[in-house]
């Protein structure tokens, strides 16, 4: 993991946990150059938590987004994973972008 939000990982399996200490508008994009990646995030527990969101839009090659999600605080998983469990090796990075949530706007009165 790196400070910039990066991780490197290889395919075909992953999982990276996520503590937020606030409410969180969340990127999260996963790219590979050769594999067919699929990203899902958990709520915790790691193993039976509930499916917060799931992406395999992209084929062979393609980057994975889920694109800024509003997240409350709490802990969650991150799974990434290579369509079809190929048991290769396929470099891939992780990147997660946090960002504050919007602010709602003040009534005008």
């Amino acid at each position: 993991e790196r400070a910039d939000g990066r991780a490197f990982v290889e395919l075909p399996e992953g999982v990276f946990e996520l503590t937020l200490t606030q409410d969180r508008a969340v990127h999260i994009s996963l790219a590979s150059a050769a594999g067919d990646p699929v990203l899902y995030v958990r709520a915790s527990p790691c193993d039976t938590g509930t499916e917060v969101e799931c992406v395999d839009d992209g084929a062979s090659g393609e980057t994975e987004v889920l694109n800024g999600s509003l997240v409350p605080a709490g802990t969650y998983y991150i799974f990434v994973e290579e369509y079809g469990g190929v048991s290769a090796s396929t470099p891939a990075t992780l990147t997660v972008e946090l960002t504050d949530p919007p602010v709602a706007p003040t009534n005008d009165t």
